[in-house]
């Protein structure tokens, strides 16, 4: 795997993130308490050594002050070069207030400038309308799916909107 390890702590420009880990527990149930998809026993599991072909990937999005804000769970595939964001939710106490895109744009910029993604090609994501309104940059809806949105893009096409 080119790049950094995607499965270590981060340090964004506003952000750090890490794996979640059990004492996580209790603020991913706050997290998720609404979440029609998702719930906190899809969030925490081993977490992946890196190695693996495929895995998922279980994060805790925190600003600098350590205040926890955003859940992400991402899926990867070497096989198919592609990674999948399966789930995103922020904490009700922060929600409006700009953090996902905020986020998004920054994970993307960190992920180019240290070749994070250099062993991924595409990016497909499946999200609900409310998410999917937003949307990853550079990525487009291509269709729906019972209920869902469909986007696809290139890690190249985010990049360069971002």
């Amino acid at each position: 795997m080119a790049g950094l390890d995607i499965t270590t702590p981060t340090s964004l420009a506003s952000y750090d993130g890490r794996t979640a880990v059990e004492s996580d527990r209790e603020w991913l149930t706050e997290v998720l308490a609404d979440n029609p998809t998702h719930n906190v026993d899809h969030a925490i599991f081993p977490a992946p050594d890196g190695t693996e072909k495929s895995f998922n990937n279980s994060r805790i999005i925190s600003t600098k002050d350590g205040t926890k804000i955003l859940w992400v769970l991402t899926a990867y595939s070497l096989d198919t070069r592609t990674m999948a964001p399966l789930g995103i939710a922020v904490h009700p106490d922060h929600r409006g207030q700009g953090h996902y895109s905020k986020y998004i744009k920054e994970v993307f910029e960190y992920s180019r400038d240290n070749d994070v993604l250099e062993d991924y090609d595409n990016i497909h994501d499946t999200a609900l309308p409310v998410a999917a309104n937003k949307g990853i940059p550079g990525s487009r809806a291509v269709r729906t799916d019972r209920g869902y949105v469909i986007r696809e893009a290139t890690v190249q096409d985010v990049y360069d909107s971002i």
